[in-house]
C-alpha cells in the first residue's frame, strides 16, 4: 500500500509499504527515504501512533497522510562516556569501556532507540516498543537483569549517579542500581502506583502519583526525604519537579515553587521566597548547587550556593525576555530573545549576540549563532574555548559532562573537549539531521530557541 509522510516543513514522500507492516517500520522507513530523525508518526486526525501497532490497527489506508515528527540527535553521557544518538533511533558510544563507552554487546539491541538516560557510569536505552537496555557498569544500574522482566511499555526513565528508575505506562515504577542511591524503591514500593512524574538528584528519586501525592526515596541528605509539611503542601499540586546533585524543587499549577533537599544546592528558598511568591515560573534548571527559575514574564530569580549561581544579582538588570537557561556545574548562562547571552556564576562572557542555542558540559559552554558558527568559553578540559577554528555550517551543538559534540549540515559529527570524556569521537559521517537540508538550517533554528534543563 501506499502512504504519504510529511514534515512540517512541507517536505514530503509516498512510500510504499506492506500492509502487515508495523508503524514502527514506516518509521524506519521514513527516516531512510527523508534523511530526517523521527520521533512520531502522527494520523490526519491527530492520533498518535503506536509504534507496535501494525498499520490496519493504527487506521492507516491506502494514500493515507501521515504527519512526521522531528526527533532531535542527542548526547548522553556519563562520568567518562559519551552515548550519541542519532535521530534515527540509532546509538553511537565511546570513551571509558567500563562505564559505557563500549556498547558492542548490546548493539543488535540499540535499534530504534527513543530516548538514553545515563548514571555515572552506565546507561539505559528506552527503545520504541517500550523495552529498556542497558550496558555500563552492573553496580551502577549498568545490568537491569535482575527487573528485565518487569521493564515493558516502559516511558520515562529517570537516574542517580549510581541508580535508574523507570516508569512505565501502568503508572508503576521499576527500580534497579545501588540500593542506597534509590535502586532500592522497597519502603515505598506500595505508594509507587499511578506515577505520573518522576526526577532524580545525584542520590534520590521524587515521583509524583496522579493523585498529588509525593514520594521520595534514596539517601535522605539527596532529597530522598521530603518533610511531612513539604508532602502536605505539595499534595494535589506539583506540575513539575526540578533537582540539583542534593535537592528538589516543586513547581505548582499555579506557578509557586516549594523545595527540600539540602539548603546547600537550593533546597532552602531563602531570600527567593519573596521574589518567587509574586511571580509565575515557566521552568527551572539546576547547576549542582543552585537553581535558576525562568518566570513567565521572561524574568529570571535564582537561589542556592552564590559559587555555583545561586546569586544572579550583578546581571539581574540583563535578565530580561529570557527565552532559554543552561547551566554548568557551577554557572548558568540565559539567552535572551534578541540573541544576547548572559551569564553569572563561576564563569564570564562578554558581548557575544547573534545566538541561537546555548549547550552546556560539566564546565563550560557552547553558543550557536545565527550564521551557523559556533563559540566556546569556560574550561578547556571541558570543551571551553577548544572549538575548532574551522567548523562552520552547525545544525545543532550537543553538550555532555566532559565534551561538546557540533551536526553540521554535510552530515558530520565533530566533537571535542576532553580526550576521554567524549571528547575524541569516532568518524561519523551522514548523520541525520534535525532540520531541513535544503536553505540555510541555523535560520530555521531562529525562530525560537529550545528550552534546556540543566
Amino acid at each position: 500500500m501506499k502512504l504519504e509522510v510529511m514534515l512540517m516543513s512541507g517536505q514530503s514522500m509516498a512510500l510504499d509499504v506492506k500492509e502487515d507492516a508495523l508503524v514502527r517500520d514506516l518509521k524506519h522507513q521514513a527516516q531512510q527515504e527523508l534523511r530526517q530523525g523521527i520521533s512520531h508518526l502522527v494520523r490526519a486526525d491527530g492520533e498518535l501512533l503506536c509504534s507496535t501497532s501494525t498499520l490496519a490497527e493504527a487506521g492507516l489506508e491506502e494514500h493515507a497522510p501521515v504527519m512526521a515528527t522531528l526527533s532531535r540527535a542527542k548526547l548522553v553521557s556519563s562520568r567518562r562516556s559519551v552515548a550519541f544518538a542519532q535521530g534515527d533511533g540509532r546509538v553511537v558510544t565511546w570513551g571509558a569501556f567500563h562505564s559505557g563507552g563500549d556498547s558492542e554487546y548490546v548493539q543488535e539491541e540499540l535499534q530504534n532507540v527513543r530516548e538514553i538516560v545515563a548514571s555515572g557510569d552506565a546507561f539505559a536505552a528506552i527503545l520504541d516498543d517500550g523495552r529498556v537496555t542497558t550496558w555500563g557498569k552492573p553496580e551502577a544500574g549498568g545490568d537491569c537483569s535482575a527487573v528485565q522482566s518487569e521493564l515493558f511499555e516502559v516511558e520515562s526513565i529517570a537516574a542517580t549517579s549510581t541508580a535508574f528508575a523507570a516508569r512505565r505506562a501502568d503508572g508503576h515504577v521499576v527500580c534497579w542500581g545501588d540500593a542506597e542511591e534509590g535502586g532500592d524503591s522497597q519502603r515505598v514500593q506500595a505508594q509507587l502506583y499511578d506515577i505520573q512524574l518522576l526526577s532524580a538528584s545525584a542520590k534520590a528519586f521524587a515521583a509524583v502519583r496522579g493523585d498529588g501525592q509525593l514520594i521520595t526515596w534514596g539517601h535522605p541528605s539527596s532529597g530522598g526525604w521530603a518533610p511531612p509539611t513539604v508532602v502536605k503542601t505539595l499534595h494535589g499540586q506539583v506540575k513539575e519537579i526540578a533537582a540539583s546533585e542534593n535537592a528538589f524543587v516543586a513547581i505548582c499549577p499555579s506557578g509557586r515553587v516549594v523545595a527540600w533537599g539540602d539548603p546547600d544546592s537550593g533546597g532552602d528558598l531563602g531570600g527567593a521566597a519573596t521574589q518567587l511568591a509574586a511571580a509565575r515560573v515557566r521552568a527551572i534548571t539546576a547547576t549542582d548547587h543552585a537553581f535558576a527559575a525562568l518566570l513567565m514574564d521572561g524574568g529570571v530569580v535564582a537561589w542556592g550556593h552564590s559559587y555555583s549561581g545561586g546569586d544572579c544579582k550583578s546581571v539581574q538588570k540583563k535578565l530580561y525576555n529570557i527565552s532559554q537557561i543552561s547551566a554548568s556545574m557551577n554557572s548558568f548562562v540565559a539567552l535572551r530573545k534578541d540573541g544576547v547571552v548572559v551569564a553569572w556564576g563561576n564563569t564570564e562572557v562578554s558581548d557575544l549576540r547573534d545566538v541561537v542555542e546555548v549547550s552546556a558540559s560539566s564546565g563550560a559552554f557552547a553558543a550557536l549563532k545565527s550564521d551557523g558558527s559556533v563559540v566556546t568559553w569556560g574550561t578547556e578540559l571541558y570543551g571551553g574555548n577548544s572549538c575548532p577554528a574551522d567548523l562552520q555550517q552547525v545544525l545543532q551543538v550537543c553538550g555532555s559532562a566532559s565534551a561538546f559534540a557540533a551536526l553540521t549540515l554535510n552530515g558530520s559529527l565533530i566533537a571535542w573537549g576532553h580526550p576521554f570524556g567524549g571528547g575524541l569521537a569516532p568518524s561519523l559521517h551522514d548523520v541525520f539531521a534535525t532540520c531541513p537540508r535544503s536553505g540555510p538550517p541555523w535560520a530555521a533554528l531562529k525562530e525560537g530557541p529550545i528550552i534546556q534543563r540543566g
